[in-house]
């Protein structure tokens, strides 16, 4: 009966195309996941956050043009990706942007560890540009888990 099959040990040599796009679609979502969850501020670098009870959400702030300003546990003052040294020409970076027609609101992510009169130094440069609206991103405390 084996004398009858034209080839028997023939291999199989192909390609299983199936296979191969599954993974390379699995490798490419990976790397757009990866790629869209980096902290777009200071190379992947950024404040810890305070955690408050009740945030208000504030949809403004996920903009490309929004005016954002961070400020690092260690006192550096960004802002957009550029760092601010002396923190008295965040005013007139400030002035700058608003002249491109841009919103005249500026949220601050300030580190929850940042001394406060790094903070208000900040907001002195902010209301010295002109900006009346700031507004303070924060976190949303997780809610205590009670156990029966």
């Amino acid at each position: 009966m084996l004398s009858t099959r034209t080839n028997p040990l023939k291999r199989i040599t192909r390609i299983d195309v199936t296979a191969f796009a599954s993974v390379m679609i699995v490798l490419a979502f990976t790397m757009l996941l990866v790629v869209m969850s980096e902290n777009p501020f200071h190379h992947g670098v950024g404040p810890d956050l305070p955690k408050v009870e009740s945030p208000i959400k504030m949809w403004g702030a996920n903009r490309r043009d929004a005016l954002m300003v961070a400020i690092m546990r260690d006192g550096k003052v960004f802002f957009g990706n550029d760092l601010v040294w002396p923190r008295e020409k965040l005013a007139g970076q400030i002035r700058q942007r608003l002249t491109e027609g841009v919103e005249k609101k500026i949220y601050i992510r300030a580190d929850a560890r940042v001394p406060y009169g790094v903070v208000g130094q900040v907001l002195d440069s902010i209301s010295v540009a002109g900006v009346e609206r700031v507004g303070f991103l924060v976190d949303q405390r997780k809610a205590p888990t009670l156990v029966p």
